[in-house]
């Protein structure tokens, strides 16, 4: 099955909704658009299971509709919001400069700053230099995102390790859940996971937001 007939069974099931959950998503918001056609942010064949995930953006919001097409017969299986996860390899120090924690790990930053650089176009300047390692900021699940963050962390361990010990070096997870009836859902880190990040002495932030307008009850 190629790309575009997933695709196009996601925006069929939009266009005339065959499951009934669609109709509850449609009816409380739409997902962004360019030219009138819906926007694909990513399609997702990597889960194994035989599903791909074809990943809507959801106008003014930060969470994904996601439409899990069977591979075989495109057809779909069912319709969801996916949060929009944030995860990534965080450094800092107010004693270091950039420079130097650069100079720890052979890996290339996705974002960098120094100390007293102004942070946007704010009044305010950044207290500590750093810089974050963010492998795949596409779409996709959180236990996806934690494993290819590992496996990038891991060409270096030694300076990850150094990073962790000389600066302020951690996993920080930033994710945006739909609010549609109080249940937000959650994360799971099984043992291989924790263990890797055992030994790369990794530490784990969350940082947890939701919004979106709730399910209609009539």
């Amino acid at each position: 099955m190629d790309r575009n007939a997933i695709v196009d069974a996601a925006l069929n099931e939009l266009r005339s909704p065959v499951l009934a959950v669609t109709n509850q998503y449609l009816a409380i918001h739409d997902v962004k658009r360019h030219n009138g056609a819906p926007i694909i942010e990513r399609v997702d064949r990597e889960r194994g299971d035989g599903l791909a995930i074809v990943y809507l953006p959801v106008e003014d919001e930060q969470f994904y509709l996601a439409v899990y097409v069977r591979e075989d017969d495109a057809g779909v299986n069912s319709v969801e919001t996916e949060p929009r996860h944030r995860v990534y390899f965080r450094a800092t120090s107010d004693t270091l400069d950039l420079d130097r924690l650069r100079k720890m790990t052979t890996i290339e930053p996705t974002k960098q700053w120094k100390k007293g650089e102004p942070i946007g176009q704010r009044p305010i300047t950044y207290k500590f230099s750093g810089f974050d390692i963010e492998p795949n900021p596409e779409p996709d699940e959180f236990e996806d995102k934690m494993r290819k963050l590992l496996d990038v962390l891991e060409r270096d361990a030694s300076g990850v390790r150094a990073l962790v010990s000389s600066a302020n070096g951690y996993v920080q997870v930033g994710t945006q859940f739909h609010d549609g009836n109080g249940m937000l859902g959650g994360f799971h880190l099984d043992t291989d996971v924790v263990e890797r990040m055992a030994r790369l002495g990794l530490e784990i932030d969350f940082d947890l937001y939701c919004g979106g307008n709730p399910f209609r009850s009539d």
